[in-house]
């Protein structure tokens, strides 16, 4: 216990809490097939039982190793319903803490939730990309990001499809963030450069 970090490494409190979960999520059996069986096995024994027929010793065992199988998908599944709800009480105390109502932020998310989910057009993430390409080298390959999402927003003026002026999850339009999602798809396959000065996108060398 002596290596586990104190208050003063929120940080490191965080990594252990998401560690743990992914740990769970990584260890929870994907019990669906195991459930279908089970059930069918439970009725065999069922109907079995019901002619007066004597159960065989192995069916007994079959269902007890599925029902075992199912049982340690449900364990996990109930580790983290409360993990979720430990947590949740925790960042309603967070939030109280720092001067916060839990109900507000709550309800600010869960609008701006509904506000971002839409089933309406988008322009392809993919073609961000040119116009990504053009204005950097219209800038001599350089410029920040901010200055890029603008210059596109004018270029794409009247070319917008509904769904790309709804508001993401974060605020900002779909296209926004959509077009910083294809930047980083750009830093990937050699287009940008991974190591541009912070809030610039570049473009390498051999693409200006």
């Amino acid at each position: 216990m002596d290596n586990q970090p104190d208050a003063a490494e929120p940080e490191a409190l965080v990594e252990i809490v998401k560690e743990t979960v992914r740990h769970l999520i990584q260890q929870r059996p994907d019990t669906t097939e195991q459930e279908k069986q089970l059930q069918e096995v439970a009725r065999a024994i069922s109907r079995l039982e019901q002619m007066g027929m004597t159960v065989p010793d192995a069916l007994r065992q079959l269902k007890m190793e599925l029902a075992a199988k199912a049982g340690q998908g449900h364990k996990i599944e109930q580790q983290l319903k409360i993990m979720a709800s430990g947590l949740a009480e925790t960042l309603r105390e967070i939030e109280k803490a720092l001067g916060r109502s839990s109900g507000d932020q709550q309800e600010k998310r869960q609008r701006t939730r509904r506000q971002s989910d839409t089933d309406l057009p988008l322009t392809p993430q993919k073609e961000f990309e040119n116009y990504i390409i053009q204005i950097l080298k219209e800038r001599g390959g350089s410029a920040q990001a901010k200055k890029v999402l603008d210059a596109i927003a004018t270029m794409m003026e009247g070319k917008f499809l509904p769904g790309d002026l709804t508001p993401h999850a974060t605020g900002v339009p779909m296209w926004r963030n959509r077009a910083a999602w294809e930047r980083l798809e750009m830093v990937k396959k050699g287009i940008l450069r991974s190591n541009s000065r912070r809030g610039y996108w570049e473009l390498n060398e051999d693409k200006s």
